[in-house]
């Protein structure tokens, strides 16, 4: 179900795609209207790389690992059907965004505040941020389950050093992801409370778009190698398997993919290099970059003298196993200009990303259609076409190369732009063609799969001559077992154990593990449910997964807090209501799951399955809190870390905090009373635990309706009288409401096992009890981490004159200007629109101070009219790739020619500026234009016009280069694609074409 849903988000994906290839054939728009361009940029990134690529691998995961590891089925088959449904409810969700007045449309990495409502207004967007957290969900899940699987459920005999390449591949990937989706949950919460609740997180002047790069960033380049690790095992049993070798540096290979897992998080701010970050903490990132390069080159070694060594069958799934490792190898060495700071100044916001980009994830993830072909057979009991499969492989290789080798000779394009050079036309033209022959080879592929499976030969249980995994080993397509006995490694070599008895542990404390419900039975032959095996069925995932999506359709409609239509508002109604009443359902449920009696479980031997479960969340869980609690220490330390007055009283806190470790052992004596079987004990000591934690709440609700109704402080506002910010108070309230979520979670586990432990459960098993214990002591530890943050760790009041936080509330208005000292006021800042007068602006001359041969002769020196603003802000500088500066002033200058020409500016400012970007609008006549430069520096900044930068009336600069030096050393950027990727954002308000003032129509809170 899983390889089935993915392939049709693959056509889903291809199909926007292809969009997006017609729209390029020639520069403006062909097809799509600007806002759709960007729409469909957006959707297409966020479908390929969450929808398709790794959920198809993971369709792989579900099929094999448990077959490959000697396993009856994954550790929790109704949290594998739970994450299934979230999955594919998800992905409906997000399709359902473009009907909500269209999706979200700042590209796949939805860069702040590009991301928030002043931008991206529409309740499309809103849906396609749940979605994602939606999807997230079901990751998590899926997760947990493959760890505990992993971890729990290998066949006695069979070692962490045995298990094959792709079962190594999968553990190592929900490693990975056990902690980077964990950050993209935090992520993608922080977004979504800014979207409903009103929150300033994103928006703010303190580091708000900085902060968006470094948590997405954090997930993102490990998503790297989540997506390029289940590929890289199927290529590395697909090389074995065709080249009749074992794996040349088998443990050398595995060590350095361990390496990769752990160096993975300790890159993602090479994609910031063009961030206010200083230049020490850039190099360390350059040198990470680069040093995760070298494991890499020992798995290609490997990979090569395996092949060297071996006696090569040219099928179709080692062709796109080879293809893959091609593609990847490219994709990794155009991968190192950008991981090298100066070259990542060129590079960076061209199509070249989008190349490498895609070499390295789509081209990596080649090898998982030889996966599709190698393990179709065992699959469907069916062989596949071999010559269909080869003309499949050649179709996809020529029209990948076609496509993406054409953006690097085109690289000078601005990426998610159609407006571009006409000179690059013909290179984009073959791109489109090669889209086409790359989408046609898919239905190749589609059409082979379909007409083997009807009319097909029977696929014997192993076609290949060289296979060495154990899925061979049972008939094609496997049965519902897996086995025809008990798996077995402990000689050496896999045998089946026949009359073997049934798996579980027996006695009263290690009997069957459930699946939430009732405790099985030591025999599974004995359980009531089923005569032959434990029930796989339920319906009660599905229900739970409807339930999210309906409550979070509703959420979408929501901003503010004000619900926009009266059906949303419903259907957050009909959604918690269902998603209650499912969950009880579920938890009720008599599912019988038992765990393997005979199995290798270091280095967790001894833990019981469910309990290991609890701990896997809980480390997932724990770096959603980190990720937050990050986030609001990053916001505050930009702020100023002195200049917080505690927004609290201390005395609640210390309260809170009291009531809430009191709970935790009233928690730990429930234990000890259900193991001495104490049923009046357990009633009370969980009575007490539920009666701490409702306190807990109803100090922290007195709280805040002090906070919001005694003294008017919201999520996102705070009155001009009061010594707090509005991102402070951001930072308090998404916090400890997260904190709060938790314990109400936490109440409603507990009132269930109240009322079951009032039934006379837990006497003789007491491991849910347990477990509980473990969610509950988790959640009081967190507390003891936001009470110091929030209620003790201040030190003065706030500088009122420092505050500029986005307010979405307000309306855009505009001096009527342009002209001398017209002071533009910036859409949805808390501003001053005051008009400067002309004696406020200030003309300087600046020398020309540098001379580099390849600049055009443009040595004249120009006025600049200044207009100060007192309030500082801090602005985002962005063309989709993170670009975001902690500015410290903004300012509009007038340049009285459109001839080529030199400005400088020198400003004292604490920070050093790392790139001017500029924009320019035309007004009549032609030779008055408007340059804006955002900066922060100690030293010069310079803006390098050149003769084709096409500042004329009514148009974007397409080009251009901008330079700026401190007094010993230099660097430059040549061809400013971050000029001309906003042409693409045209459309992000309105389909409105540029008119004479600049600021009607695009925000003037980002520059690019």
């Amino acid at each position: 179900m899983y390889t089935l849903t993915a392939l049709f988000f693959l056509i889903f994906g291809g199909a926007l795609a292809l969009l997006i290839r017609f729209q390029l054939w020639e520069p403006g728009a062909q097809v799509l209207s600007g806002s759709a361009y960007n729409e469909a940029v957006t959707a297409h990134g966020l479908v390929m790389v969450f929808w398709f690529l790794s959920p198809f691998a993971f369709g792989f995961a579900n099929y094999f690992i448990p077959l490959q590891i000697g396993a009856d089925d994954l550790a929790f088959p109704r949290l594998n059907a739970l994450s299934y449904w979230l999955y594919v409810l998800s992905g409906a969700m997000l399709a359902l965004s473009f009907f909500q007045g269209g999706t979200m449309n700042a590209g796949w990495t939805l860069y702040a505040p590009l991301n928030v409502p002043a931008y991206t207004p529409t309740i499309g967007a809103t849906g396609a941020v749940l979605g994602l957290s939606m999807f997230t969900i079901g990751v998590t899940a899926s997760t947990v389950n493959f760890l505990v699987t992993i971890h729990h459920s290998r066949a006695e005999g069979m070692g962490l050093m045995d298990m094959p390449m792709f079962t190594w591949s999968i553990l190592l990937t929900t490693w990975m992801m056990l902690f980077a989706f964990a950050s993209l949950l935090a992520t993608t919460l922080i977004l979504a409370s800014d979207r409903i609740f009103g929150s300033v997180f994103l928006s703010a002047t303190e580091g708000g778009s900085l902060l968006w790069g470094h948590l997405f960033w954090f997930f993102g380049h490990p998503e790297v190698y989540i997506v390029f690790f289940p590929a890289l095992g199927v290529m590395l049993e697909l090389f074995q398997t065709f080249a009749g070798k074992r794996l040349v540096g088998r443990k050398w290979v595995i060590i350095a993919m361990c390496l990769i897992s752990i160096q993975s998080f300790l890159v993602w701010m090479h994609h910031m290099f063009l961030t206010t970050i200083n230049l020490e903490i850039k190099t360390l990132m350059m040198a990470t970059t680069i040093g995760i390069s070298l494991p890499f080159d020992l798995l290609v070694f490997a990979l090569i003298y395996t092949l060297i060594k071996g006696r090569i069958q040219l099928t179709t799934p080692f062709l796109f196993a080879f293809g893959a490792l091609l593609l990847f190898i490219l994709g990794g060495i155009t991968g190192v200009f950008l991981g090298a700071i100066v070259l990542d100044y060129e590079f960076r916001g061209t199509y070249w990303v989008v190349a490498h980009f895609h070499y390295v994830m789509f081209g990596g993830a080649t090898a998982l259609f030889g996966g599709l072909y190698y393990w179709f057979p065992k699959m469907t009991g069916k062989m596949y076409d071999e010559f269909l499969g080869k003309v499949h492989f050649v179709a996809f290789f020529i029209g990948f190369n076609a496509v993406y080798f054409s953006m690097f000779t085109a690289w000078e394009t601005p990426r998610r732009v159609f407006e571009y050079d006409p000179a690059f036309t013909g290179l984009h033209q073959i791109g489109t063609i090669g889209a086409m022959v790359l989408g046609l080879s898919f239905f190749i592929m589609f059409y082979n799969f379909a007409k083997s499976y009807v009319a097909g030969p029977d696929a014997p249980e192993n076609p290949w001559d060289y296979s060495r995994t154990a899925e061979w080993t049972v008939p094609s397509p496997p049965p519902l077992e897996n086995w025809p006995g008990r798996p077995s490694y402990a000689s050496g070599k896999l045998e089946f154990v026949k009359g073997a008895i049934a798996d579980g542990d027996g006695g009263s404390r290690n009997q069957p593990a459930t699946d939430g419900g009732h405790a099985g039975h030591a025999d599974g032959a004995a359980y009531p449910l089923d005569e032959d095996h434990p029930s796989h069925a339920s319906i009660w995932p599905f229900a739970v997964s409807f339930s999210v999506l309906l409550l979070f359709i509703g959420l979408s409609g929501t901003q503010s807090f004000s619900v926009t239509h009266p059906a949303y508002g419903a259907l957050i109604v009909i959604g918690l209501v269902s998603l209650v009443y499912s969950g009880l359902k579920f938890a009720l449920e008599d599912f019988y799951a038992p765990p393997m009696k005979f199995a290798e479980r270091w280095p967790f031997k001894g833990i019981e399955k469910t309990k290991l479960g609890m701990w896997f969340f809980i480390a997932s869980d724990i770096m959603v809190f980190g990720a937050i609690i990050s986030a609001g220490i990053f916001i505050r330390v930009n702020a100023g870390w002195m200049s917080w007055h505690p927004l609290p009283k201390a005395s609640f806190g210390l309260l809170n905090t009291f009531v809430i470790l009191t709970s935790s052992f009233a928690v730990i004596l429930a234990l000890e009373m259900a193991r001495q079987q104490n049923r009046e004990g357990l009633l009370a000591s969980l009575g007490a635990t539920l009666l701490l934690g409702t306190t807990f709440l109803g100090i922290k609700g007195y709280e805040w309706y002090e906070k919001v109704v005694h003294e008017g402080i919201t999520l996102g506002y705070v009155p001009e009288e009061l010594p707090y910010t509005a991102v402070q108070a951001t930072t308090y309230y998404v916090t400890t409401g997260l904190h709060a979520v938790h314990v109400i979670i936490g109440l409603i586990a507990g009132a269930f096992l109240f009322v079951r432990a009032y039934q006379g459960k837990f006497l003789d098993d007491d491991r849910p009890v347990e477990y509980f214990g473990l969610y509950w002591h988790f959640v009081d530890i967190v507390w003891v981490f936001l009470f110091p943050i929030f209620y003790l760790m201040w030190s003065g009041p706030v500088d009122r004159n420092s505050r500029s936080t986005l307010d979405n509330s307000r309306p855009a208005t505009r001096d009527p200007g342009p002209g001398p000292g017209a002071r533009v006021t910036q859409l949805g800042y808390r501003s001053y629109s005051e008009r400067v007068s002309e004696s406020d602006s200030k003309s300087r001359r600046c020398p020309v101070s540098h001379n580099h041969p390849t600049w055009p002769n443009t040595r004249s020196a120009a006025q600049l009219s200044i207009h100060p603003v007192a309030d500082p802000l801090s602005l985002s500088v962005g063309d989709g790739e993170n670009k975001t500066l902690a500015l410290g002033g903004y300012h509009s200058f007038r340049l009285g020619s459109a001839e080529p020409m030199e400005s400088c500016l020198a400003f004292a400012q604490e920070n050093t500026c790392t790139e001017s970007a500029y924009v320019a609008s035309g007004s009549s006549p032609a030779s008055s234009h408007y340059l804006s430069l955002a900066f922060t520096s100690s030293t010069p900044a310079t803006v390098f016009p050149d003769s084709s930068s096409g500042l004329r009336s009514g148009s974007l600069a397409t080009r251009g280069r901008y330079c700026l030096w401190p007094p010993d050393s230099w660097f430059c950027r040549a061809s400013v694609s971050a000029t001309s990727a906003y042409t693409a954002r045209r459309s992000i308000w309105e389909e409105s074409p540029f008119v004479s003032d600049f600021w009607a129509d695009l925000p003037s809170g980002i520059l690019c």
